[in-house]
């Protein structure tokens, strides 16, 4: 079966004049080539409830939620990224979540955020479990975020796979019911961690 994954996009704004737009960084393309060259990626555009819509069409059966844009800034891709994961609930989509991915799978799970200023640049995390390498091992990751998952935050059906060294903060989590896995580095960002490609394959199910 050919494995084609939905890749969710950010909004950005025109400079001079009114248009919002649906953007995704290249990083993505080039990173899942070098590492996944049999895959095919889709950009999901952010639309609201209709954006499952182009999920189904695609015949898609792997979901990314990239990062950027935090939470509430703006609402239609809130709206569309928040759709996208009652569809992989429902349906059973093999998910990841990245940086604002992570924190939306939260929020959609029922928990809550917190302000963490200090986690951009890199930084060490400590893994909780051998799902990705051996329980307590160490690594470092990039980190571009000013919200996370404190230590102890998390919303009851998620559970923590990594965290922060420095800080106890989540870094890393699965959900105990459905296949949805998330990060709060950036994969496609190098330098990235390690065990990347190796998360990759757990979370989407490759």
């Amino acid at each position: 079966m050919t494995r084609r994954i939905g890749l969710s996009m950010r909004v950005t704004h025109a400079t001079h004049y009114e248009e919002r737009r649906d953007a995704i960084a290249q990083d993505w393309f080039v990173w899942v080539q070098e590492h996944f060259p049999e895959l095919d990626i889709m950009l999901l555009p952010n639309l609201g409830q209709a954006t499952p819509d182009y999920f189904r069409r695609w015949q898609l059966n792997g979901l990314i939620l990239s990062g950027g844009n935090s939470i509430g800034q703006e609402p239609l891709r809130d709206s569309s990224e928040l759709a996208l994961l009652d569809m992989a609930k429902e349906c059973g989509i093999p998910t990841l979540g990245v940086c604002r991915g992570m924190q939306l799978i939260q929020v959609w799970a029922g928990g809550s955020l917190t302000a963490i200023p200090q986690h951009v640049g890199r930084h060490t995390i400590r893994f909780l479990d051998h799902r990705f390498t051996t329980v307590n091992e160490c690594v470092e990751v990039n980190s571009f975020h000013g919200q996370g998952i404190a230590q102890g935050g998390l919303a009851g059906d998620l559970e923590a796979i990594a965290v922060c060294v420095d800080d106890g903060s989540v870094e890393a989590l699965a959900h105990s019911q459905y296949p949805m896995t998330a990060v709060m580095w950036h994969p496609e960002r190098k330098p990235g961690c390690s065990l990347d490609p190796k998360i990759f394959r757990f979370a989407l199910e490759l």
